[in-house]
């Protein structure tokens, strides 16, 4: 018998958080999917923009003018499932062009390998698959984002979130 059971997050489980949490122990997501649910801080990572190895329109640095050209990977894009980053850019005033949707981040590399495209993703993850994805890590434009910090433990019945930074480590100043 398992002691953890790991599934796929659904948009639908997210609306319906509070009904989902009936029947579960916990969900794990970036903050920002949720709100007015008890909520503990599984670990820290920040986002990173995700290129191809082989990418020679992209330097070693992008700019707000990269990410408003390139076409775009995103992981979910609707309005109950969406990354917290990719709307915080979009009220920045860029409207990512988005070529795919993929309701996992997992998959991101390896859908950016051999493309123009861009795509954010945790820094985690892509530290652990660039090499296998043949995708190249670069900073998003402006500030740094925060550092990984441990946190407590997890309760019965709250979502556990790995905390991205909601908001990305640029500002309208930094363009």
């Amino acid at each position: 018998m398992s002691r953890i059971r790991f599934q796929a997050v659904t948009p639908q489980a997210v609306a319906y958080a509070t009904e989902t949490l009936r029947s579960i122990d916990g969900i794990v997501l970036p903050h920002g999917f949720l709100s007015d649910v008890p909520a503990v801080d599984l670990f820290q990572d920040s986002w990173v923009c995700i290129v191809s190895a082989d990418n020679t329109r992209v330097g070693n640095d992008l700019t707000m003018a990269d990410l408003a050209e390139l076409p775009w990977i995103v992981g979910y894009d609707g309005p109950i499932a969406f990354t917290p980053v990719v709307r915080h850019l979009r009220m920045l005033g860029i409207e990512p062009n988005v070529y795919i949707v993929a309701e996992t981040f997992l998959a991101i590399p390896f859908l950016v390998a051999g493309t123009e495209r861009v795509a954010l993703v945790q820094a985690r993850l892509a530290d652990r698959l660039a090499t296998a994805a043949r995708v190249r890590p670069l900073p998003c434009p402006g500030k740094p984002s925060r550092s990984a910090r441990p946190s407590g433990g997890t309760p019965r019945s709250v979502p556990i979130r790995p905390t991205c930074d909601s908001a990305p480590p640029w500002s309208p100043r930094d363009e």
